[in-house]
C-alpha cells in the first residue's frame, strides 16, 4: 500500500536519541533523528510497520533550487508530503508515530503493490509473443519491478524488433 501524508516528521530531542535503542518495540519516536530525513527505508527482518517513507518533491518543480527549498522546508519541521509504502493498511494512530500532523489533515491511501512477491522458481514470458512481430516488452518485470527494468526490457525489443526488420528486408526495402 502506498500513503500520502502531508505533515512534518517527528524529530526526537539528543536526550531521547541517546536513549533509544533502536527498536520499534520500544517507541518509535526515540528513534528518530533530530533532523528530517528525506527519506527512511527498513530492512526485510525490520520490526517497523512501513518498508519506506521518502519525501515527495513535485514533479513541477522547475529547479533545483527549488527543490531545494522543498527539502529545507521539510528538515525545518514544516509540513511536506512523504510517501509511505507499507506491507499492510496503517491506522491514522500508527502513522501519527511518525508524523506531527494536525488535527484533520487527511491521509491519502493508494493501493499500490510496489513490492511483488517473487517464488524460486520462476517460469517468465518471452520478449517475442510471435514470429509476425508481436513483442511484449515488459517480460523483464516478471524478474525485477522498477521502471529501470522496463527501460531495459524497451531496449531489448528495440534491438529485437532491429533484427526483425534486418531479416524481412529486401535488396529494395520492404
Amino acid at each position: 500500500l502506498r500513503y500520502f501524508a502531508e505533515a512534518p516528521i517527528r524529530q526526537a530531542s539528543p536526550s531521547e536519541l541517546r536513549r533509544a535503542s533502536g527498536a520499534y518495540e520500544d517507541d518509535p519516536q526515540l528513534s528518530m533523528p533530530l533532523f528530517a530525513p528525506a527519506k527512511i527505508f527498513t530492512t526485510a527482518d525490520s520490526t517497523t510497520p512501513f518498508y519506506s517513507i521518502g519525501l515527495q518533491v513535485p514533479v513541477n518543480v522547475s529547479s533545483v533550487d527549488k527543490a531545494d527549498e522543498i527539502v529545507a522546508s521539510a528538515e525545518k519541521g514544516e509540513p511536506q508530503v512523504y510517501k509511505i509504502f507499507a506491507p499492510r493498511p496503517l491506522p491514522e494512530e500508527e502513522l501519527d508515530n511518525w508524523f506531527n500532523r494536525s488535527p484533520g489533515t487527511a491521509v491519502q491511501v493508494v493501493d499500490w503493490y510496489a513490492y511483488p512477491q517473487y517464488t524460486v522458481p520462476q517460469s517468465f514470458q518471452p520478449f517475442v509473443l510471435d514470429q509476425d512481430g508481436v513483442y511484449y516488452i515488459n517480460a523483464i518485470e516478471q524478474v525485477a519491478s522498477a521502471m529501470e527494468m522496463s527501460l531495459i526490457g524497451a531496449r531489448n525489443v528495440a534491438n529485437l524488433i532491429e533484427d526483425w526488420v534486418a531479416q524481412r528486408r529486401g535488396p529494395r526495402g520492404f
